[in-house]
Order: structure tokens, then sequence, then C-alpha cells
């Protein structure tokens, strides 16, 4: 490889994708078949955001040494920053194929999995990795993050004490730290290893959110609250649908479910208002997200109040102004995020709500439903779907007004 080449290599690893490129290009125009050029463009292309265009630069790559098992990992990468895991997936499956040695391709084949919720697999692939390379940082990383998504806490606590004496100066090791403290319910701790990982590294997200939790952890309600979240984060998607389908359609178990849900609810709406008059929480929010939580704490405030009337009253239009108000505030997570499951996960709560409030407000509903499924099925599913679909309208207009309005005030 020419000084050219390096020197692109270089500039990428420096952050500057732009001149890197530039350099790239300049390379390729000399050497127009270097597969490991349009590699490098197709990193940078990824790191700019740039999806298509670097799987676009990677399969060029392979196309001139489809032998490669770098090309079919840059595909990987590519495919992998641009969200396509299954593509991902078939791309560092063949490079691990071709060359099972290499420790960066199980640490690219975890965070693949690791995306796909796939935890076993992802766990599998990092501890292969680090089998070849102890001192694999992503290969550790993949694993610390894995296990504090499926509660194995006592081991990652292990790994992350282990990862500070090895390199005590790491962001991701301190944040760590931080997040296994909050498992431990010791906002305490966790603040001190959130204040330091963003000390060391001022832009690192998985540390904001962490110092955002471990403030509002200081109200000890929202602790409970907040341990309960990442002990149901924890579980497999299988045991929490389970579980919550449970809470949810036995009568005994709906009332306690919905005795603990809306007091959380308010939990969190106060312990994120209270995070504004906080002298370091409210650096940690932008402007836009300080507007954006103000209709969450709007809706949640309304969810609570009409909850807390309708079960007293039993008025059934403030139970069903609390699913418009839950709604809206679902509706709100989806329109922030760029998730998939959470929008089909939402699409099904627009249909089981309204059922599901029927069920809770009519007392005659546990029994007619055995006698009126055949006759009444597909009447009753058109019925769900459009009373669902006019909750989701509702809500999304409740956000969207309360929106409107706090951005006018200066």
């Amino acid at each position: 490889m020419s000084n050219r080449y390096e020197r692109a290599r270089l500039l990428a690893e420096q952050g500057r994708y732009d001149l890197a490129m530039q350099e790239a290009a300049s390379y390729l125009a000399e050497h127009p078949n270097s597969s490991r050029s349009y590699t490098l463009v197709s990193f940078c292309h990824s790191k700019k955001g740039e999806h298509k265009q670097a799987v676009s630069q990677a399969q060029r790559a392979l196309g001139l040494a489809p032998d490669d098992d770098f090309c079919h990992f840059a595909l990987a990468r590519a495919h992998y920053y641009g969200s396509n895991l299954k593509e991902a997936e078939t791309a560092i499956a063949t490079a691990l194929n071709i060359d099972p040695d290499d420790p960066d391709y199980h640490a690219q084949a975890a965070m693949v999995f690791h995306e796909q919720r796939k935890f076993n697999k992802a766990l599998n692939s990092a501890k292969a990795g680090l089998q070849l390379d102890p001192n694999n940082s992503t290969c550790r990383n993949m694993q610390i993050i894995t296990l504090l998504e499926t509660n194995g806490i006592s081991e990652a606590e292990q790994i992350v004490e282990q990862a500070l004496r090895l390199t005590p100066d790491s962001a991701f090791a301190h944040t760590a730290q931080g997040w296994v403290a909050l498992h431990h319910s010791n906002d305490v701790i966790a603040r001190k290893a959130f204040r330091e990982a963003l000390r060391i590294k001022p832009d690192s997200q998985w540390a904001r959110q962490g110092m955002i939790e471990a403030l509002k952890a200081k109200n000890l309600f929202y602790r409970w609250v907040l341990r309960y979240d990442l002990w149901l984060k924890g579980l497999g998607s299988a045991q929490r649908m389970l579980l919550i389908g449970i809470l949810i359609f036995i009568p005994p178990l709906r009332g306690l479910y919905l005795l603990l849900l809306i007091p959380g609810i308010a939990v969190k709406a106060i312990a994120s208002l209270m995070l504004r008059f906080d002298p370091y929480g409210k650096l940690l929010l932008n402007h836009n997200e300080n507007q954006e939580r103000i209709p969450l704490w709007i809706v949640s405030l309304i969810w609570m109040v009409a909850a807390a009337l309708g079960a007293y009253f039993k008025l059934v239009f403030l139970l069903i102004l609390i699913t418009i108000c839950g709604m809206g505030y679902l509706g709100w997570r989806c329109y922030k995020s760029d998730s998939n499951g959470l929008r089909i996960r939402f699409g099904l709560a627009t249909l089981l709500l309204p059922l599901w409030l029927w069920v809770t407000t009519s007392e005659s509903a546990m029994t007619a439903i055995p006698q009126e499924a055949a006759a009444g099925a597909i009447s009753g599913i058109f019925m769900c779907a459009v009373v669902g679909i006019l909750i989701y309208l509702a809500g999304l207009i409740i956000h969207h007004i309360s929106l409107s309005i706090i951005r006018k005030i200066p």
C-alpha cells in the first residue's frame, strides 16, 4: 500500500472522513482494483450516516475480491450501520466461514446479534472473540452490554471491575460501572461513574442517558420504578409478553397491575420534571428534549388524575380518557423512535386496548366473551380496529396541540 492509502486510513481513524475519502479517491485513480480502498471509503460513508453509499462501496470491494473475508466484513459493517441486520448477519457469517480466527469478526457478529435481541448468540460471539484475543475491547464491551440487558448483573460486575483495572481511562468501563450500580439501586456510585465517563468522553450518549437516570433516582420512589424497568427489560421478549399478558387479562391481577402502573407513570413524570430544576440535570437536556418532555408530563398528569377519578367514581368516560392519554403517550414514543419493533407493539396495543377497556368496565364481559366469540368475531375485530385508530389519532392530536403551544412560548 502506498503512502496515500496509509494517509487515508490514518485520517479515517482520526475521524476526518471527508479528507480520508479524498485521499482514498486519489489512490483509487491510480489503483482502480484496490478492494481495501473501497472498504475504507465504505467505512467513512457509514460514519457519516451515508448508509446506501457505504453498502454500495462495500459491494464494489466484494466484486473485486469475492473471496476476501475482509470485504465480507466491510459489507457486514455497512449493513449493520444501515440497520439491515439480516444482510449484516449473512455477510459476517461468510467472513467467519473464511476466517474464523479473527476476533474483530466475532465482535461484529456479537453487535449484529445484540441488535436482533439474540442475546445468547451475542454472548457466544463475544466470548469466542475474547478467547482469540482477551484484550479485544469491542468483544468485552458487547459481553458487558448483553449481560446488563439479560439481568446477568453479577457476571457483568466482575467483568467491569476487570475492565477498569486494565483500562482505567475507558469511558465505556466507567459507564458500565454506572449501569451496574443502577441495577443495585446505588445511585450515588452510579452518578460518580457516569460523571467520570462524561469527563473522558463528553459525547457518550450511553453515559448521558445513565446520568439522567441516576439523577432521577435521587427520588426514592423512582429508584424502585427504575429497578423494576431494568428487571423487566432484562427478561426475554417471550417472558415479558407472557408476564404482561397475565397481568392484563386475569381480573384480580389486572387491578393490581393498574394500582402499580398508574403511580409508576406519575413517579416517572414527576422525576422527569424535577430534572429540569437540577443544576447538573438541566445541562444534560438539550432544548428540544426540554420541549418534548412537557407534552409527556401533560399526558401523564391527565392520565393519573383521570385514572384516580374514574376508579373512584366508576366513570367509564374517564377510563376512556385514560386510554386516549395512554395511546397519546405511546404515539409520542413511536413518533420519536426509529424502532419498527416499537411501532409493531404499538399497533397491537391499539387493537387490544379497546377490548381490554371493555373487559375492564363491563361486569358481564367475562361471561359474554365465550358465548359470543364465534358469532361476533369479525364485527368485534372490526370495532377494535376502528376504535383503536380513533384512539391513536386522539392521542397524537393531544401531543401535537400541547407541543405546538409550548413551542410558541419564548
